[in-house]
């Protein structure tokens, strides 16, 4: 009984020779789609700053032009 054990542990043992498969196709990677070189945090921040600096400057003008007046200057 031993004997028949060890003989299918040597049959298992052996390399199978399984017939050869094509390699498959390489993915190519889709290039990102990135507006100006930026990721998407970086575009964030760059139009929160952009919000912040219109606001700033409308502010500004508004200010200049007498069309609004802060009261604790008058």
């Amino acid at each position: 009984m031993n004997k028949d054990i060890k003989g299918n542990q040597a049959d298992i043992g052996e390399s199978v020779d399984l017939p050869r498969q094509k390699p498959l196709p390489r993915r190519r990677r889709k290039p990102e789609k990135r507006f100006l070189g930026m990721t998407a945090l970086q575009r964030f921040i760059a139009a929160l700053f952009l919000l912040i600096v219109v606001l700033v400057l409308g502010t500004f003008f508004l200010l200049l032009t007498g069309k609004i007046v802060l009261p604790f200057l008058f």
